[in-house]
């Protein structure tokens, strides 16, 4: 049996509306050389029997069961340990990956070796599939470090990484139930390379969630790395600005920079 070019990698709790849609999306890809290896949570409803029949009939979708619900971090990093390939792609089961994203991505990485991670943009989607804007983040690694306390690095579920990235820095802290994304790249981006490409190719189910708790974690992971490396005197304010950017979001009609409004997507 070859190696595949791709591992692509998803976690699943309880997805029963969007899990096939997802899978789809991933078995429809121009890059058809991949693996699939999909972490069941502990579902309660009928995602298991969903996951199930996909896997009788695609050989290349591997379903591991965990016998509870461990959280993300640790369903991710079992998937990563199952994986084999070179290159492993993120991936949410409610999330859509439109044709051409793996393909974009690796020729991309292929032309640029030095990149360690590569997201993407992404169109943000109601439940009823209804655009809601396009979300745009900075292309470059200076970039994207420079604004790493204020505004997301990345959108996770876009994300295509190097195998390499996490037997140098690290998996994901199963410590943590939340903000397990931000954690890593802040961990990793003196030392790895950060890539964005400015194309949408990701359709983001967003959903309304309880903002104030995913605000405390992300302050609280802010705060940990920016005292951790010595920042909290000189970039300390940011943390003031980023909890007046939620206040804003949160309470008022401001609308985030990287969003692109429904009139501005074509």
């Amino acid at each position: 049996m070859t190696t595949p070019k791709l591992s692509v990698i998803m976690a699943c709790y309880n997805v029963e509306k969007t899990v096939a849609r997802a899978i789809d999306s991933i078995l429809t890809q121009t890059e058809q050389d991949f693996e699939f290896i999909i972490v069941d949570d502990g579902s309660q409803d009928a995602t298991s029997s969903i996951l199930g029949q996909f896997e009788q009939t695609d050989s290349r979708i591997r379903v591991l069961q965990n016998s509870v619900n461990k959280g993300l971090s640790y369903s991710l990093n079992r998937a990563i340990r199952q994986a084999v390939a070179p290159f492993l792609a993120r991936m949410d089961a409610d999330d859509v990956s439109l044709p051409e994203r793996f393909a974009r991505q690796l020729a991309y990485l292929d032309n640029n070796p030095h990149i360690d991670v590569l997201g993407t943009a992404t169109r943000l989607i109601d439940e009823n599939g209804q655009t809601i804007g396009e979300v745009v983040l900075p292309a470059t690694h200076e970039q994207i470090v420079r604004q790493r306390y204020l505004r997301p690095l990345f959108i996770h579920p876009s994300v295509l990484f190097r195998r390499q990235f996490f037997a140098t820095y690290g998996y994901y802290d199963e410590q943590l139930r939340r903000t397990e994304d931000l954690d890593l790249w802040l961990r990793a981006r003196s030392q790895a390379t950060y890539g964005n490409l400015p194309d949408v190719l990701v359709l983001y189910l967003y959903k309304q969630k309880n903002n104030f708790s995913i605000f405390k974690s992300d302050m609280a992971v802010r705060y940990r790395h920016m005292r951790a490396s010595g920042e909290l005197i000189r970039k300390g304010h940011e943390l003031l600005w980023y909890s007046l950017r939620y206040v804003l979001l949160t309470y008022t009609g401001y609308k985030s920079k990287a969003l692109r409004s429904p009139a501005n997507v074509t």
